[in-house]
């Protein structure tokens, strides 16, 4: 069973039986706006990938679900100089990984890349971190793939392809972005309980 299939179909169930229902309301997403968006990229992954040109092709889900977050930011206005600056150095290092053909050999390099991104986004946007995590995770890959592309590293390219790591890296980010929450609510209340018994 391919992790993507797992995520897509985890979550939503995890949030109607009202385990993410906590989770989900600190990222300022609604409920319905969160399920939906699993939905149809659970619909979506059933498209075989399309062929756009010669040399580049497309993964329908995973353009969306890279995709829809940038749109629901943008319809939300919670962009700010801070996500474009993401953007800008998100590409940098795409292209900069690109020049180094042996390191896309790795096998594990795609769960690295997830992993760092996701702590990212953490630490820059907050709350906003898992809606943005995939958009962020959408640029290193089209980037990456294009200048590949480019280089001539590789003959073809899929767009948006791996849609297993793109939804590893949102669910890691989504939980440790609210644990992080959580963990400084405790710190702050224990805080203020030592201050009180000195006092």
């Amino acid at each position: 069973m391919d992790i993507s299939f797992i995520v897509i179909l985890g979550l939503p169930v995890l949030y109607l039986t009202g385990s993410l229902k906590k989770i989900v309301a600190y990222t300022g997403a609604s409920g319905f706006s969160f399920v939906l968006f699993f939905v149809f990229t659970a619909l979506l992954s059933l498209l075989p990938v399309e062929k756009v040109i010669q040399s580049i092709r497309i993964d329908v889900a995973g353009a969306f679900f890279c995709i829809a977050p940038a749109v629901y930011l943008a319809v939300k206005k919670r962009y700010s100089y801070i996500y474009y600056l993401t953007f800008v150095l998100t590409t940098l290092l795409a292209v900069a990984l690109s020049f180094f053909s042996n390191i896309y050999a790795m096998i594990y390099l795609p769960y690295l890349v997830g992993f760092v991104i996701a702590f990212a986004a953490i630490l820059c946007f907050k709350a906003n971190g898992p809606i943005f995590a995939p958009v962020m995770m959408g640029v290193f890959g089209a980037a990456g793939s294009i200048m590949q592309l480019f280089g001539g590293m590789d003959n073809s390219v899929t767009l948006f392809g791996d849609l297993g790591t793109l939804t590893l890296c949102a669910a890691l980010c989504l939980f440790i972005s609210y644990l992080f929450r959580t963990r400084g609510k405790h710190a702050s209340r224990n805080v203020f309980k030592t201050q009180n018994n000195e006092g």
